[in-house]
């Protein structure tokens, strides 16, 4: 980042052999451990331990990225003047945490205890010192930097959610800018200028008190023409506004930029993250066709923030934003006209591969992954047409992020939110990455399709990483776990108000997973019933009540139907949750409420299909549920049984006047008499009206609905399939029996000639064929897509 560095008054002094034993120590450790992740977990878990107050400073796992820029230093103390700039970027990224000599002293205490005890004596003598010295000097750097860059990072997070929400110019502040501005107006006008016998009169009326009956037409339509302009109060609609003063109006990469700008300034004290903002906006840039000058979007910039931050806006503020502009223009410099050439480079090492060489590329690659990182076989345990699946996916996603960078972004911050549900550690994708590099640069020896490849995949890395990263949250780690301790631990925390968000929505970008929805999706049975007693129990303060049901149906509208098909075990404690019981006892009775608007009406105040799923579940254990039996019977007491009843007038009416055109001694006795006119009328209307009704409603409906069709399908083909396995049952049987005689007269003969061979029906054949073709089709769709 632009600025001077924090680093340069601070000399790393710590003897070459003993950082070199060092790092010796450091990798035979994370050797020891397996994984980075183990090593890291190990580490956090003692230093929580010792200190629990620790746990404050990190409200993520961040583990695997403490490991990671352990490594980083450890790589770089041959050359004190790259250490510098590692170490300030690490401190960049935690300028937010005051760190101190203790927290210093803490961290290499847990270290030091931890490799101890995993090495033994194995561990090098001053692993103590040169550990402890590198840890100084970060300590170092982090407080320099934070003192150098914090105030900045203030007046940026401060100022932007002032500009950002529009409360950056009260009602006063907008009414005296524009009656200054309507002032100057009339001041230029023939009519603003004042006679001087006039003056005095001017001057008594002014000093009076005006009110709206005293003031004239012409006061009275200015003070209207005020409150109907609309002034800019947000940055977006002062930026529009300026631009189209300004002489900006249409620069379509103008909007480009104002839409990643929020996401820029919002982590501005993240270098990582700024610097993937940057190259995703210079990959939207790099496909406008117009000229992009950079410069003019700085001027409109500061215009805008200077109007809606009057009274704030000072020299610091100035430098501030100054600074924040020609670091984001200095990035993005730096990849003008690389986009295009990466894509075109790209799509041509893609499209001279075929498929024999994009099969054996695949399997290289996973091959290479499974025999490097044993444990990612758990993850992808799937056929070799999966994989090949996989990396098809992985070609389509470094093609697509140039022609689409933002819905890539959607896609790859989607499929990390995926990858954070199942549990796959940050340093599991960088392998994965770099044995895709490795592999993919033996198939060309152009050097512009290494760039090319290297850059792609290091900001697809950067994304997934941080999506990965921000969507571990404590609940879906306790999710992938399937532990409902660990979940009540991840929100035990947690404000009352911020408990059910936290367990309905995890968002990163502006992609969302919901905890509750996945952990029914993976059958994590345990952390789902957790989550939903959480959700579902009443709490309070002194001012308000809390409960989740409104939240989780809001988010979940369909809960109901995905917990008859996903989780059944999981209605009664679901149903239970809506049941609110009083512990006090009056006259042997207690007060029960039964929260039922959600399995009522939706929010569009229409039927909801909660209790339809309900009853299409058919388990009698949740229809005489005491909440499921008050639903039911309150909709067939307030609106069913009339329904009902009205509806069967009409069969009631056919009834009797079928039984009156049936029976003579009704309406007569004699066959003759005036009395047969009424009897042919009763038949005439019950053979018409309601014999008539029964034959259009019986043609025009289906014989059998979608269901029936399908069980009946389902039948035949198993009857198919029994019939077949019995007979190749019956004449294995045989040849069986054949076999044995064969053999005995084989031993007989003392020859080995005869060796029956047991024959398998052609049509059985052809249906497991069938079967095996229409399995290798759906296999893409029922398997877990894990890595990409």
């Amino acid at each position: 980042m632009a600025g001077n560095s924090s680093s340069e008054a601070l000399v790393f002094e710590a003897d070459a052999q003993v950082m070199a034993l060092t790092a010796v120590g450091w990798d035979a450790f994370l050797e020891r451990k397996g994984s980075t992740g183990a090593a890291g977990q190990a580490i956090f878990k003692d230093i929580f331990q010792s200190e629990p107050m620790m746990k404050e400073l990190f409200k993520k796992d961040i583990s695997v990225r403490f490991m990671m820029g352990v490594k980083l230093l450890l790589e770089a103390h041959e050359n004190r003047a790259e250490l510098g700039l590692r170490a300030e970027k690490l401190a960049l990224q935690h300028v937010s945490v005051a760190m101190s000599r203790f927290h210093v002293d803490v961290f290499k205490l847990s270290i030091v205890r931890v490799v101890q005890a995993e090495l033994g004596d194995a561990m090098p003598a001053p692993f103590s010192e040169g550990i402890g010295a590198l840890l100084v000097f970060m300590g170092s750097v982090c407080r320099s930097t934070r003192q150098l860059y914090k105030n900045r990072f203030d007046i940026l997070s401060s100022s932007w959610k002032i500009v950002k929400g529009g409360h950056a110019l009260d009602e006063t502040q907008v009414r005296a800018m524009l009656e200054d501005e309507n002032g100057e107006q009339d001041s230029e006008s023939p009519a603003s200028v004042a006679r001087p016998e006039e003056t005095n009169k001017r001057g008594k009326e002014a000093a009076a008190p005006t009110n709206e009956a005293n003031m004239s037409h012409e006061a009275r339509t200015n003070r209207m023409r005020l409150s109907d302009i609309q002034v800019p109060r947000t940055y977006n609609e002062m930026f529009r506004f300026n631009a189209s003063v300004m002489g900006f109006e249409g620069k379509a990469w103008m909007d480009d930029v104002l839409e990643s700008f929020d996401d820029m300034v919002t982590n501005a004290a993240s270098p990582t993250r700024l610097q993937e903002e940057c190259k995703v906006l210079a990959l939207c840039l790099g496909l406008q066709r117009g000229g992009v000058a950079l410069k003019e979007y700085r001027s409109v910039m500061l215009s805008c923030l200077r109007a809606l931050l009057p009274k704030q806006w000072n020299s610091d503020y100035e430098t501030a934003w100054t600074w924040l502009w020609d670091t984001i223009e200095k990035q993005i410099t730096q990849l003008k006209g690389k986009p295009r050439v990466f894509s075109n480079s790209l799509q041509l090492f893609f499209g001279r591969m075929g498929e024999e060489r994009e099969m054996s590329l695949s399997l290289e690659i996973f091959e290479g992954f499974f025999s490097k990182c044993a444990e990612a076989s758990e993850f992808l345990n799937v056929s070799n047409a999966r994989l090949l699946y996989i990396f098809g996916r992985i070609r389509g996603i470094a093609q697509e992020i140039f022609r689409d960078p933002r819905g890539a972004v959607m896609d790859i911050s989607g499929l990390g939110l995926k990858h954070a549900g199942f549990g796959v550690r940050e340093d599991l994708i960088l392998i994965f990455v770099d044995i895709c590099l490795q592999a993919m640069s033996n198939y060309s020896n152009d050097p512009k399709v290494h760039e090319a490849l290297r850059w792609t995949f290091d900001l697809v890395t950067q994304i997934l990483s941080r999506s990965v990263l921000e969507g571990s949250t404590a609940v879906m780690q306790a999710v992938t776990a399937n532990s409902g301790k660990l979940l009540r631990q991840a929100v035990a925390d947690s404000s009352r108000g911020s408990r059910a968000k936290l367990l309905t929505n995890v968002q990163v970008g502006v992609v969302t997973i919901s905890p509750v929805a996945w952990a029914i999706e993976t059958r994590a049975l345990k952390a789902a019933e957790a989550m939903l007693t959480d959700l579902l129990t009443i709490r309070a303060d002194r001012a308000n009540y809390y409960y989740g049901m409104d939240v989780l149906f809001d988010r979940h509208p369909d809960i109901l139907h995905m917990l008859c098909t996903s989780a059944p075990s999981l209605l009664k404690p679901f149903l239970d949750g809506l049941v609110w019981r009083s512990t006090k006892v009056v006259d042997r009775q207690r007060r029960v409420n039964y929260y039922l608007r959600h399995l009522l009406v939706d929010k569009d105040n229409r039927f909801s299909q909660s209790l339809p799923a309900l009853v299409s579940h058919g388990d009698p254990e949740i229809i005489i549920h005491p909440l499921s039996q008050f639903c039911l019977d309150l909709l067939w007491t307030r609106l069913g049984a009339s329904t009902f009843f009205f509806t069967k007038l009409w069969f009631m009416f056919t009834l009797v006047i079928y039984c009156i055109g049936l029976q003579y001694g009704i309406l007569m006795f004699d066959s003759q008499g005036p009395g047969r006119w009424a009897l042919i009328s009763c038949r005439i209307f019950v053979y018409t009206l309601s014999l008539g009704q029964l034959l259009v409603k019986h043609s025009y409906s289906d014989e059998d609905t979608a269901v029936e069709r399908l069980q009946k399908l389902m039948s035949a083909r198993f009857n198919e399939v029994e019939r077949m396995m019995k007979a190749l049952t019956e004449q294995s049987a045989r040849e069986l029996n054949s076999q044995l005689r064969l053999s005995t007269a084989s031993e007989e003969l003392g020859s080995d000639m005869l060796q029956p061979q047991l024959s398998v029906p052609e049509e059985f054949g052809q249906l497991f064929d069938s079967r095996e073709e229409s399995e290798d089709q759906h296999l893409p769709e029922i398997t877990r897509d894990v890595f990409v």
